[in-house]
């Protein structure tokens, strides 16, 4: 048995139409999602298109998770966290997972929660010898992973960000604790004049447009699943007609998950 949810609004200020569609199926770990941009201009509309994923307590912690992103070349955040709370160095191009810690040395994204009082953000593109992107994490000690699948040609980039009681003021208030791998169309979550001076990263652009009159269709889907203990680091997920199946590090280590109608829902590996 399938449910369907469509949310829709107009933006009359920037000319745009929106639809998101969600798809569930009974027994089923996996949700289904499509969404739409209809430009009503006369004229191309330059925006950035980003999933806001957004992880926190008790599902991360600092000894329990970790995540996962077939990542390639990153850049950190072109201004200090919070203008005071930043772990990292600014405006450092680096190799996922390691980014430059402020202080020397490096930093392993894939650990989560990793300094109370900081905070960092850093944008991630995906590798481009893929054409399934993901990001993924794990819950260690329930063994529970976490992932949303979508086409690489439409999302990119995934920006990376972490805060970990490091702003006061509210809604934060110094106590908050939260993972974003936020993927989407532009590398970094800055004004956007900056990301059009950017305009490209490593010569893939960092922002989505849809033509006059014209419209745009994304698909991603999101799933859970219950991993070996071997199956703390993602090295890859495929799609194989109904089936996702994901990839350990160790060679032979992977789970396969079921999916009912995902063989007819536009994702390919």
């Amino acid at each position: 048995q399938k449910t369907s949810l469509t949310l829709s609004t107009d933006l009359p200020a920037a000319g745009l139409a929106f639809s998101r569609n969600l798809q569930v199926r009974r027994g089923s770990p996996v949700v289904y999602f499509t969404e739409t941009v209809t430009n009503k201009n006369r004229k191309d509309h330059f925006f950035h298109w980003v999933q806001h994923v957004t992880l926190g307590p008790p599902f991360i912690s600092a000894r329990d998770s970790r995540v996962s992103l077939p990542g390639t070349k990153g850049m950190t955040f072109p201004h200090p966290y919070n203008g005071k709370n930043a772990l990292l160095a600014t405006n450092r191009s680096f190799r996922w997972p390691l980014a430059p810690a402020l202080k020397g040395g490096n930093v392993d994204l894939r650990q989560t929660l990793l300094r109370p009082g900081t905070g960092i953000v850093v944008g991630v593109l995906l590798d481009p010898r893929s054409k399934l992107g993901f990001v993924a994490a794990v819950n260690l000690p329930h063994r529970l992973l976490i992932a949303y699948c979508f086409d690489r040609n439409d999302f990119p980039w995934v920006a990376v960000w972490e805060e970990n009681q490091a702003i006061e003021g509210p809604p934060w208030k110094s106590r908050t604790q939260t993972r974003g791998l936020e993927f989407g169309t532009t590398a970094l979550p800055v004004p956007r004049h900056e990301s059009y001076d950017i305009g490209a990263l490593y010569g893939v652009p960092t922002f989505a447009s849809v033509p006059a009159r014209g419209r745009k269709t994304v698909r991603y889907l999101a799933f859970l699943a219950q991993v070996p203990n071997e199956l703390a680091d993602i090295r890859a997920i495929e799609i194989e007609g109904s089936e996702i199946v994901v990839h350990g590090k160790s060679k032979g280590v992977s789970v396969r998950v079921s999916a009912p109608g995902l063989s007819g829902f536009g994702l390919a590996n």
